[in-house]
Formats: C-alpha cells, structure tokens, sequence
C-alpha cells in the first residue's frame, strides 16, 4: 500500500534541474550540482515561489531563521546558483534581479512526485535516508569510492576527487552595524572571539582550543585501504560529515583532505581535526607518545603506556557465527596541543570503523561531552584530553558511545 502523498515527497524540475528539498540534493540530468546548504535552500525558496517576486527580507526569513547576518550572505548565494547552473545551461538565466528589492524564477517549473520517480531519475531516489547521497545509503560496510555524482555530497566530492575543499560559512554580525558603517570584519571577529570566550556548555567547551585558533580547519580524513585516497569507508564519511557539519554551525571555515594532502609544514599552520585511527598517519603519529595509544599487535588494540602490562582495550568478536561478527569496538579520541607543530588538534578514530563512529557522536552530541564534563576535573577545558571509549555493535550500527578511560594533563 502507498503511503500518502505529503509535502515533502515533491521535486522541482526545470529545464533539465531537479531540486530534492527533502533530500537537499540538485543535479543537473543525473550529475550533481554542488552547491552550499545556503544556497541550495535560497534556491528552494525562489522556485516553490517561482513566478512572484521574494523580497530580500522574506528570503533572509525564510533560508537564516532566527539569524542576523550580513546582506552580502544572500547576494553570495545568488551568484553561486547562477554559476553552477550556467556551467551546465548558458542559455538560460533562471533567476531575475528586481533592483532592491530581491529576486525571482523564471523558468517553468515542472513538481515531480518521489512515487513517480521510477524511470525518471531511478528508483532508488525513493526511500534514501534524507540528507544522505546514493553513495553513501547503503548497509554495505565495504570500502565505497564516493562517485562525484553523490548529490548534496560537497564533503565526500572532496574526498573523492582527492581536492582541498573550503567551506567559508559567513560570520554572524548584525546588519544595523553594517548600516551604521562599522567594520563588518572587525564585528564579525569581535563575534566569534566572545562567543569562544563565553563558552559555557561542554561541546563548546572541549571544541573551544580548535574553534578559537587561528586560520581554516583542517580535516583528516584516513582512506579505506592504503594507497587508496579516492576512497573512504561508510562510516568514516559519515564521521567527516559530522564534524563538517558541527564546524558550519559554529561558523568556523574549514578544508576537508585525504591524509597525503597534508603535510608538516600545513599543519604548523593550521589546527586540524584527524578522523581515522590505524588508517590516517596524523592520529598515529600525534598520539604515539601519549598515555593511551594506538597499537598495532594481535588485531589491533588500544593500549594504556603507563601500564604496559595490561591487555588495553580490543575488539570484541561474535565467533560463534561465520563469519565472525564484530559485537564490542572501541576508539581513541585526544583533544591537545600539538607539542611538535604548535596548533591545537583533535584526533579521533577506532580500532575498527564502528569506534570512528561512536567517536564521532560523542565529539558532536552535548548529551555525552555533559556526562564527561561532569566527572572531568575543575578546568578540563583548558587541559589536553584523552578518552578511551567503548561502543557495543549490533548487525552493522554502533551503539551509544561510552567512556572507559579518561587522562587529563597539562
């Protein structure tokens, strides 16, 4: 039986476009279009108006709710739309200028229903997990090699084509400064400097020595076997994804790269998050002479230095089912500044790739870094961190992540 038709299971196709609001994806035929969140949703708003005029004050309303920020955030988001779409389409110009007052669609808009996708544009479109590109939804837990047509997938496109890519989200500052005729950078540095010294929750607690250093972030992120930069598993993507998406929420630019696209002298002068843990060298080398460490023995373990003689923490395995399932993975995550480089870094990853998981939900969830805080001695925040956690693993999918081991140092 169908389930009913709602809002959200229509599409927008005009020329050859397609806008997925549901699933935040643009493509052009079956390529993807890559655009920013903002803009893509500065898009939505023009063509599920398409034929009126939306003023720029309703479009700040609708695409930064709650937000003031710069008039130039929107003017950006325009142009942006109109160069992707023009490396595809030259005739055309689907979005109309009204001098001062904002903007319009043109074109002729065609609304697509999900049920009625097969043999539009395949039927897989149908049931992915919203937010999540074709590469990506799948319980396959092999290595995936993100195509460049993954929709929505700037972070993954990245890694996939083994480039640098920069994300600069916009600054908040208020616009009557702007009008006034202040600095809109001074403002706008003033912002973020206090936010970052009025912290007061434990997320931005542990992430405030990354967020308030100088210079882009970069972010690490270890492949799925050696030699394969192009790449990365299931769940190192989402990792990445994660952490991007956490960074874009606290305005902070970042650059998502393979491990061989960075070396000593950029991490010298940038702060870098390393996601990954036996497969991406910067969290190896970062972390080998720390308390807890990643050792390589037997099939892989995470051991305490300063008691050599115990066994540390290792996988765990159903051996009762062939074949042997894994039921119990752990990572390592440190938050510290690097004595070699000089730059505050965060590393984090699992002996196995459920742990890089788990990691990645601890280090981007309140609810846990408040748990943490809660039992961390007075002024954690300001002391280098290390955590052994633990995560029980049913079928594919890591369970909530819980703190084994702690180490806190100056």
């Amino acid at each position: 039986m169908k389930r009913p038709v709602t809002a959200s299971d229509v599409l927008y196709r005009f020329g050859a476009f397609t806008v997925d609001p549901t699933l935040q994806a643009f493509y052009y035929a079956e390529t993807a279009v890559a655009v920013s969140r903002k803009a893509l949703a500065v898009l939505v708003a023009l063509v599920e108006r398409h034929g009126s005029l939306v003023e720029r004050d309703d479009l700040f309303k609708i695409v930064w709710p709650g937000i003031i920020v710069e008039e130039n955030n929107l003017d950006r988001s325009i142009s942006v739309l109109r160069q992707a779409m023009r490396q595809h389409d030259r005739e055309r110009d689907y979005i109309l200028t009204v001098s001062g007052r904002g903007y319009q669609f043109v074109g002729d808009i065609t609304r697509i229903q999900r049920a009625d996708l097969d043999g539009f544009l395949g039927g897989e479109w149908r049931d992915r997990p919203a937010g999540l590109p074709a590469a990506l939804s799948t319980a396959d837990t092999s290595p995936v090699t993100v195509a460049r047509e993954a929709p929505r997938a700037e972070i993954v496109r990245g890694l996939a084509d083994a480039r640098v890519l920069t994300f600069r989200p916009a600054q908040r500052t208020r616009r009557w400064l702007v009008a006034a005729g202040i600095c809109a950078i001074v403002g706008a540095t003033t912002a973020f400097l206090v936010h970052a010294a009025s912290a007061t929750n434990s997320i931005e607690r542990f992430w405030r020595p990354v967020l308030s250093s100088p210079g882009t972030i970069a972010v690490v992120v270890g492949p799925a076997m050696p030699g394969k930069r192009d790449t990365v598993t299931v769940h190192a993507a989402r990792a990445a994804a994660r952490v991007a998406g956490f960074l874009e929420r606290e305005t902070r630019p970042f650059e998502v790269k393979s491990t061989d696209a960075l070396d000593f002298a950029d991490l010298r002068a940038q702060p870098m998050v390393a996601i990954g843990g036996f497969n991406n060298p910067w969290t190896r080398k970062i972390t080998d002479d720390l308390r807890f460490r990643l050792d390589r023995s037997d099939r892989g373990r995470i051991i305490d230095h300063s008691h050599p003689d115990a066994a540390g923490w290792a996988t765990r395995f159903d051996s009762s089912v062939v074949p042997e399932a894994v039921v119990e993975d752990f990572a390592l995550i440190a938050r510290l500044r690097d004595p070699a480089s000089g730059q505050d870094v965060v590393c984090f990853g699992g002996i196995r790739r459920w742990g890089t998981s788990a990691a990645a939900e601890l280090l981007t969830t309140r609810e846990y870094l408040d748990r943490l805080a809660a039992t961390a001695p007075t002024g954690w925040d300001r002391q280098n961190v290390e955590l052994v956690i633990a995560t029980t693993v049913t079928g594919d999918v890591a369970g909530p992540p819980r703190v084994v081991a702690t180490y806190f140092w100056n």
